[in-house]
């Protein structure tokens, strides 16, 4: 009788423990935060520009920031996130553009415009 008591107080403590594990803070999404992203290639020559991703509501949101002037050029439309990359399309002189960002590290991303031009960035890193 004292072995059952034993192991119905161990699979309290392990029941106890799990849930404390899974209860703490759920790891932020990777790819919300501002990214600095370089187009290499582009006709107008090699793109920078700033990706703004927020998550509101369990969903990525965000707009596309202009690097030297700080405004908005577009918001981001049609979002869709896998498992390590996101791909989302917004407007750039009068066309709908696609960006994938593939997860590379961790404050760096890969990925492709319209499938036709490399792109690459960084983690912007609050201050």
């Amino acid at each position: 009788m004292k072995k059952f008591y034993s192991t119905i107080l161990f699979l309290f403590f392990i029941v106890l423990f799990a849930g404390a594990v899974l209860d703490g803070k759920t790891p932020a999404n990777y790819f919300a935060g501002k990214w600095d992203v370089t187009v290499v290639g582009t006709p107008q020559g090699d793109a920078r520009l700033i990706v703004c991703l927020e998550e509101k509501d369990g969903k990525l949101t965000g707009k596309i920031v202009d690097p030297a002037t700080n405004t908005e050029i577009s918001p981001i439309s049609d979002l869709t996130q896998a498992e390590k990359s996101v791909t989302f399309y917004f407007n750039a002189q009068g066309y709908t553009v696609s960006l994938q960002l593939k997860e590379k590290d961790k404050n760096s991303v890969t990925g492709s415009m319209m499938d036709m031009f490399d792109a690459s960035g960084t983690r912007i890193e609050k201050k």
